[in-house]
């Protein structure tokens, strides 16, 4: 008989799973998807950060005190049909600074902020130059060394041709190399006739009365170390800042740290 001849021995079934129970995956797979997980949020995180535009500026607000330095310079908020009174608490005595915002709105502005902030509190003044012809004290500078800040800079305002470094003047102190500003000032107690018709720095006030100049007078004659600090250190224990708008009959109040947030657009 032809054909095929049936193989021999017995026909086993293949093998599958058993019941109730799947293929198996190796142990170490879940265990790197539970390790990789939070590193690949922490990068997510991370490259969101990177995208994120620094901030334009910085708004006043309870968050803004006590800080020594900020990411941006503030938003505006005065009116500049106001003046700001600056009531300067230092050791040597009290100094009340008229400040103007129609001499220049954003160093006004700027300075405000910075009080506010309790930025100036416990800062030395850090440099007197006092001679025959002139004589100036500068404060500001959080370490001290006239190279400080307070973590940004903003354009110098140009002053008016006419403006005159005389008694009583308050300027930024602008930068030699660059026509930005930051948050160092000073103030002149003997007129700079030296300098004539030459302004560069932005004023933006002037000492209130004869009381504050007799307090400045008595610091630009206190003895100085070889680098123009006084030997006794002149300190600003705090600065209180009041707005006196000039419509108002009321007189100088104090400035609320949370603004009103539909203020006009400066022109």
């Amino acid at each position: 008989m032809t054909g095929t001849r049936p193989a021999r021995g017995r026909v086993r079934p293949a093998r599958g799973p058993k019941p109730g129970r799947g293929p198996r995956s190796p142990v170490w797979k879940p265990l790197l998807v539970v390790l990789l997980v939070p590193f690949a949020a922490s990068g997510i995180v991370l490259l969101a950060g990177a995208l994120q535009s620094p901030p334009a500026c910085t708004p006043l607000g309870p968050a803004i005190v006590g800080k020594q330095s900020f990411d941006a310079p503030p938003c505006r908020f005065i009116a500049r049909d106001s003046k700001y009174i600056a009531i300067l608490d230092t050791s040597a005595g009290e100094v009340t600074l008229q400040l103007e915002p129609r001499l220049a709105d954003d160093t006004v502005n700027n300075f405000v902020f910075l009080a506010l902030a309790g930025f100036y509190d416990g800062m030395r003044i850090h440099r007197v130059e006092s001679d025959e012809e002139h004589a100036f004290v500068q404060m500001g500078d959080p370490g001290g060394t006239g190279r400080g800040n307070a973590g940004y800079e903003i354009e110098a305002e140009t002053p008016s041709p006419l403006a005159r470094y005389v008694r009583g003047v308050v300027a930024m102190a602008k930068r030699v190399d660059r026509d930005v500003v930051g948050s160092q000032f000073f103030i002149v107690v003997r007129d700079y006739a030296d300098i004539g018709e030459n302004p560069r720095d932005p004023f933006f006030g002037i000492v209130a009365n004869q009381n504050s100049l007799a307090v400045l007078d008595q610091v630009a004659e206190a003895p100085l170390d070889e680098d123009g600090r006084p030997l006794e250190d002149v300190v600003v224990r705090s600065v209180r800042m009041l707005e006196d708008p000039l419509a108002d009959d009321e007189g100088p109040r104090p400035i609320p740290l949370v603004q009103p947030t539909d203020l006009p657009d400066w022109p």
